[in-house]
């Protein structure tokens, strides 16, 4: 193998180079999007999980269907504030879901 990249000229080791940065480059890529995906998943999982969880544990309490349901209402409501502090002063912003899809005319 030495041998054979001492007999090869300049040109065909920076193509060969060239070739193994392009597909590190695209294996990278689809183990970034992979685990894009995986992550994602996992997240929406534990939230249906969490959500199923308050739902069994307000049904064994024995609340009914529109306290429940008032619960969850006032518990999406909040968890579309997100709560930022910087250097001790607190600051409360809107979450806007689908950011990069949807902007405000200005």
């Amino acid at each position: 193998m030495i041998e054979l990249l001492k007999s090869a000229d300049d040109e065909l080791i920076f193509g060969l180079a060239g070739m193994l940065v392009g597909v590190i480059a695209i294996l990278g890529g689809f183990s970034v999007a992979i685990t894009k995906v995986l992550s994602s998943n996992r997240r929406r999982m534990q939230l249906d999980e969490m959500d199923a969880t308050l739902k069994m544990e307000m049904i064994e309490r024995g609340m009914s269907a529109d306290e429940i349901s008032a619960v969850l209402k006032a518990r999406s409501d909040s968890s579309q504030f997100v709560n930022l502090n910087f250097n001790g002063f607190k600051h409360s912003c809107k979450r806007r879901p689908g950011f990069a899809k949807h902007r405000e005319p200005a």
